[in-house]
């Protein structure tokens, strides 16, 4: 399993750094957005977590899955509890898919895709919102911030 380990190591160096980047959200920070109409800081951060848990899901199924509905957090404690509970939950997933999984054809946005490509597709939609997320924290004056980190 080559590809889904593969695969696993780029996700994981990606949300590695994001888990490292919520040890400087403080709790004044979760309602900050960037604009009128964006999502606040612990909104766009849930999206990303379950989103990626929606793509694996949808790979291991071959159905539709709505993601999880993002609620608000009063803390930055319990959105990095969140973030961290869902990235065990997706890297145990991961290690089930089997190759049938990564070839066959799943449907999202009505689109075909192979699991590996929606797969990928995630992990894109990720690494973007992180970048978002990396401009917030700028923005609300955190300077130090990790890119890329191994598992």
């Amino acid at each position: 399993m080559d590809r889904i380990n593969e695969f696993t190591k780029g996700w994981l160096s990606n949300r590695n750094s994001l888990l490292e980047v919520l040890n400087s959200v403080e709790d004044k920070h979760l309602t900050f957005k960037a604009w009128d109409g964006a999502m606040t800081l612990s909104e766009l951060i849930l999206h990303i977590a379950y989103a990626t848990t929606m793509h694996v899901d949808r790979v291991k199924t071959g159905e539709t899955i709505k993601p999880k509905e993002i609620g608000n957090v009063r803390t930055a404690e319990e959105l990095i509890g969140i973030v961290n509970e869902e990235t065990k939950y997706v890297k145990e997933e991961l290690k089930a898919l089997t190759e049938e999984h990564l070839k066959q054809t799943v449907l999202f946005a009505g689109k075909e895709y192979s699991g590996i490509e929606l797969l990928e597709n995630g992990k894109d939609h990720e690494v973007h919102h992180k970048g978002q997320i990396f401009t917030y924290l700028r923005l609300l004056g955190v300077k130090d911030l990790p890119f890329f980190r191994q598992m």
